[in-house]
């Protein structure tokens, strides 16, 4: 039940943080690296690999550059998020056949 709660946020963050770079708004990258924060939290406990808790980092990153007016470089931030969030999804389909 917990993972589903998470993996929902990170759905929620993904969303919130396209419309934010289409949009040109940085605080809505802001609410995606807080709605993120617990599910990068669950990845690096369950896995025991500390490096996915600077998720949001990517998400930060991301909201300066469309803070600063640069667009092409908020998607290339957010793209390791983007490639994490469909290598579990596509992990997902596979092992619940």
């Amino acid at each position: 039940m917990t993972a589903i709660i998470f993996d929902f946020l990170a759905i929620l963050s993904l969303t919130i943080s396209i419309i934010g770079i289409v949009n040109d708004k940085y605080w809505l990258l802001l609410i995606g690296a807080m709605l993120v924060f617990p599910f990068s939290y669950l990845l690096s406990s369950a896995l025991d690999f500390s490096g996915f808790i600077f998720l949001p980092l990517f998400y930060l990153g991301s909201a300066i550059a469309v803070y600063l007016k640069n667009g092409s470089v908020a998607w290339l931030l957010l793209l390791p998020v983007f490639l994490l969030a469909l290598f579990l999804l596509t992990l997902v389909f596979i092992f619940t056949q």
